[in-house]
């Protein structure tokens, strides 16, 4: 068995002072996330999962279940409240990666991170560090993901200065690699993001995200408030990717079709809990769980 990229272990993120009702008060089975007794929040609570390379998870559910707060934890976009993250690291010394190595030899002042254990625990230096190569996100709106007013390849050209690179001839070679790859037009690749549509917007992030080779691909809702036809070139896109670079990714939405094309494995999460996993065909096929059923009836 190839080791886990990603190893989730009781993740938890509550919004308030914990007492002792709140896990007993809140979940699927009390069809809500806020304690009865002191109006905490549990956005998630207990999450566990590991995800290996090549591996597609689909983490899905309505508004409030979670799966965003999951991802943000992740991408450390916020702070959980208890949980363990490890990330593995399987480290290319081939690749112009000299930001990663920095990292992982230790010269920027924090432990080695081939293997480390509990990620949640690093300061926030070294996350950002972490985040900013070893992992791709692509959110929903393209203003959390780019800047509108740089020119689109400035924006790939900002995440590859993280990683190390310097020169700039290479680097306008690979983003224009980069943006072939994602069918972005490179003659537009020296305008602002702002003059694209959301469709060619969401493939320049894409773009964005793959420029350091990430060992990690989050998608967070990529194709909600895209018209039907660039909805479905958008997932075609990035299932095609998904397959050729072999990557660990995470997909978030609360589209079964969009779930059920990407992805291999899936989680659905209600009230901030997970209540049922397994192989996406088997969880969409043959659900188990009340709140699954009622997800995919809905959808048909």
């Amino acid at each position: 068995m190839i080791d886990p990229v990603l190893t989730i272990a009781d993740l938890g993120k509550y919004y308030g002072t914990i007492c002792p009702d709140c896990v007993t008060q809140t979940g699927p089975e009390a069809g809500t996330n806020i304690c009865s007794q002191c109006g905490t929040v549990i956005a998630c609570h207990g999450v566990s999962f590991s995800l290996r390379k090549g591996e597609v998870l689909g983490i899905v559910g309505e508004s409030g279940s979670g799966k965003s707060t999951v991802i943000k934890a992740v991408h450390f976009d916020i702070e959980p409240s208890m949980g363990e993250m490890n990330l593995s690291l399987h480290i290319d010394h081939s690749r112009r990666d000299n930001g990663l190595l920095a990292i992982v030899n230790g010269r920027r002042g924090f432990p080695k991170l081939d293997g480390i254990t509990n990620i949640f625990s690093l300061n926030s230096f070294a996350k950002r560090q972490l985040r900013n190569v070893c992992m791709g996100i692509v959110y929903q709106n393209p203003i959390l993901g780019l800047r509108m007013d740089f020119s689109s390849s400035g924006n790939v050209a900002e995440r590859l200065l993280m990683d190390g690179w310097d020169n700039v001839g290479e680097m306008r070679h690979r983003i224009r690699s980069l943006f072939e790859r994602t069918e972005v037009e490179t003659r537009r690749m020296d305008e602002p993001p702002s003059s694209f549509s959301g469709g060619m917007q969401q493939r320049v992030q894409i773009a964005r995200a793959l420029s350091t080779e990430p060992s990690l691909l989050l998608l967070d809702e990529v194709t909600t408030g895209l018209d039907v036809s660039l909805q479905a070139r958008v997932l075609d896109l990035l299932r095609s990717l998904t397959r050729e670079l072999n990557l660990a990714t995470i997909v978030v939405s609360h589209d079964l079709g969009v779930i059920n094309l990407l992805t291999s494995r899936t989680l659905v999460m209600k009230s901030g809990r997970i209540v049922e996993s397994g192989l996406t065909n088997q969880v969409l096929e043959d659900p188990q769980h009340p709140y699954t059923q009622l997800l995919v009836s809905s959808a048909l």
